[in-house]
């Protein structure tokens, strides 16, 4: 049985999560309660806990200053920090701090329930390792973020390559997965690429999972390393997804398929599309095709049937009716129109 400790300065709040977790768990776990960081600090050193959830911003000893005094008094406790929406800044320091995830508040049963699920999977399995599978599993740990830090994708990639066979015998192909994952996922937090984790779009095919686990992290390695931390720029990834579009304008781009060649889940990519390029998906491989299809009108030997093929119409009168609604006129007259104004100059 999970022994779970809540800490929040605000009563109404911490009852709300305890009443949560016990209503979710089902008696399947003990749950006790702190006011203060220092009261958590106290309780901690006085009863053995699997899981701390702790509010970020408390009076006198806040969330951080708790796990930082925990890990100075040698407490490896896994914490979940409760946040809101205005202290991201506060949860990359406590994930550079080694914190293992947060939570929004207020936090809603869904999300309670997935981390969860993701810390059984973590730290249960972790703690039936033998001591030497633990110190093979540090020591590939050790390397695979010395890698990262250095923005060495090769050398990441060959870490990977290595600990797939130095591990074989410690840990099933998807616990070697999900280790590699919980190992990036710290890395790129600490460069504000929070949820590596949760963009990853997985299959029930390991090997598979691995390739793009390792296409994932030389894309978002890239764009740390191209970009710098000005998360504000248009990244790498979009700049990739702009270019495969450009190289495939012929096929039936779709944003599950898109989505799947930077390997991230297809509802977060189509939220990051739009954050990071100003439009929608289809806002954008539209407004690219019609641009292309209006150079190629300008050339009166090329059928409108050939550039709705090459567009990757199935139809052309589909093509005409998405070229009108854009421009206002159909293909057929937008080419009447600029050689009417080619004949005038």
């Amino acid at each position: 049985m999970l022994r779970l400790l809540v800490v929040d300065d605000e009563w109404l709040i911490r009852k709300g999560i305890v009443r949560m977790i016990e209503r979710l768990c089902d008696g399947d776990m003990v749950v006790e309660e702190a006011a203060n960081g220092k009261e958590a600090i106290e309780r901690i050193q006085q009863s053995q806990f699997d899981l701390i959830f702790c509010d970020i911003k408390m009076p006198e000893l806040d969330g951080i200053q708790t796990l930082e005094e925990l890990t100075r008094l040698g407490f490896r406790v896994p914490v979940v920090f409760l946040t809101g929406f205005n202290e991201f800044s506060l949860v990359q320091h406590a994930l550079r701090l080694r914190a293992y995830d947060y939570l929004l508040k207020p936090v809603q049963d869904e999300d309670f329930l997935s981390t969860l699920a993701k810390f059984k999977q973590d730290f249960l399995k972790i703690s039936t390792r033998s001591e030497a599978s633990q110190n093979d599993l540090q020591r590939f740990e050790f390397k695979l973020l010395n890698a990262l830090e250095s923005l060495d994708v090769e050398r990441a990639s060959q870490v990977i390559e290595d600990g797939q066979v130095m591990l074989s015998d410690r840990i099933t192909f998807t616990g070697y997965v999900d280790e590699i994952v919980r190992i990036t996922s710290f890395f790129f937090s600490k460069h504000r690429i929070v949820g590596f984790d949760k963009e990853l779009r997985f299959s029930s095919n390991d090997l598979c999972n691995l390739s793009n686990l390792q296409h994932a992290v030389k894309i978002r390695m890239a764009h740390i390393r191209e970009q710098g931390e000005d998360i504000n720029s248009d990244s790498v990834i979009i700049k990739k997804v702009k270019e495969h579009i450009n190289e495939h304008l012929q096929d039936q781009l779709t944003l599950t398929g898109v989505a799947e060649f930077v390997h991230f889940n297809p509802t977060y990519f189509s939220e990051y599309f739009k954050e990071k390029s100003g439009e929608t998906f289809i806002q954008y491989v539209t407004r690219v095709k019609i641009e292309k299809a209006k150079s190629m009108l300008a050339d009166p030997l090329i059928k409108i049937n050939d550039i709705s093929d090459c567009l990757g119409y199935q139809d052309p009168r589909s093509f005409s009716k998405m070229f009108k609604l854009f421009m206002g006129i159909t293909p057929t007259e937008y080419r009447n129109l600029q050689l009417s104004l080619l004949h005038t100059v």
